[in-house]
């Protein structure tokens, strides 16, 4: 969205969006294995189970929910050793998870994310019914944010809407898989792009672009 936006990655985005005042799952850093800081860190992430988190993978890979102390201090033994830095973050249960396509500010697609057998974490849909092109206005208030954040006009953003009616933003991809929406719904998300695309080159040269 400007001259240093290509230069701009917020690879910890989490702890980005919690700096900016944006609602996200409670998440700390993970830089020790010493026990007792551990055990702070669990008491304030609301105790277990917690989710683990390592940044910059896709498809729900590297997300891992830790029920027992043992398991989490073997988990996070190794990867400190290992030269990893994990996100520790607070467990959301009988949350939603959605995931709404940003582009140019606006929600120009979204769709329930569900969980597979055996697997707390959750897929793209591949039922037309849980997509659609009209999602509530706070999850889209939130997933524009994500985007402005990241300084990005176009993202897949990640959220979490609990029971109680809270939001929580979890992540926002720029490349983003869009896709899902086109394959399952027909929403024409590609053809929003490039008239995005346009509609902003229009702008830059006035009346030299023709339709």
């Amino acid at each position: 969205r400007d001259p240093l936006g290509p230069f701009f990655c917020a690879d910890a985005y989490p702890l980005l969006f919690q700096h900016l005042g944006l609602p996200v799952p409670r998440t700390l850093p993970v830089r020790s294995r010493d026990r007792d800081r551990l055990k702070a860190a669990v008491q304030a992430l609301g105790g277990l189970p917690v989710i683990v988190k390592l940044m910059g993978f896709e498809g729900g890979v590297g997300v891992m929910r830790l029920d027992s102390w043992t398991t989490l201090v073997s988990m996070i033994d190794y990867l400190v050793a290992s030269g990893r830095e994990p996100l520790l973050a607070a467990y959301v249960d009988q949350a939603v998870h959605w995931r709404v396509i940003v582009l140019g500010g606006e929600a120009v697609a979204a769709y329930r994310n569900t969980p597979e057998p055996d697997d707390f974490r959750t897929y793209a849909s591949e039922d037309p019914a849980d997509f659609t092109t009209e999602p509530d206005a706070d999850l889209v208030r939130l997933a524009v944010a994500a985007a402005n954040a990241l300084r990005v006009d176009f993202a897949g953003v990640d959220l979490l809407r609990h029971p109680s009616g809270r939001i929580y933003l979890l992540e926002a991809n720029f490349p983003c898989w869009f896709a899902q929406s086109q394959i399952v719904a027909g929403i024409d998300v590609a053809g929003a792009m490039v008239d995005r695309l346009l509609d902003l080159r229009r702008g830059m040269l006035g009346d030299k672009v023709s339709d």
